[in-house]
């Protein structure tokens, strides 16, 4: 009994993974937004990051407020994919190492 609820969780999960991972992160591709490849590192995304932000910041030039907006939008976005991906990996494993316990 352990064992099929496992399984079914494990599932489930897959499921609920393959299902973010393919969706986009909006209408913008914040790769572009940002200058960098969609493989960058989170420093690399960091850094163009910080490079454009001293470039557009509104207190420098307030006609690049909504360029700025972006900007930040963008890297927020990128990370927080990142991070998400990562944690989906953390709790496929978590499941793996369950499963194969029982």
């Amino acid at each position: 009994m352990r064992k099929l609820i496992c399984i079914s969780l494990f599932v489930v999960l897959l499921i609920h993974i393959s299902k973010h991972s393919t969706e986009a992160i909006g209408n913008r591709n914040y790769y572009d937004v940002l200058g960098v490849d969609s493989k960058a590192t989170d420093r690399e995304i960091k850094k163009a990051f910080r490079k454009l932000a001293l470039k557009y910041h509104p207190d420098k030039n307030p006609a690049f407020e909504d360029k700025f907006r972006e900007i930040a939008e963008g890297k927020k976005n990128i990370l927080h994919s990142i991070a998400s991906k990562l944690e989906n990996q953390d709790l496929v494993f978590f499941y793996y190492c369950v499963f194969y316990s029982l």
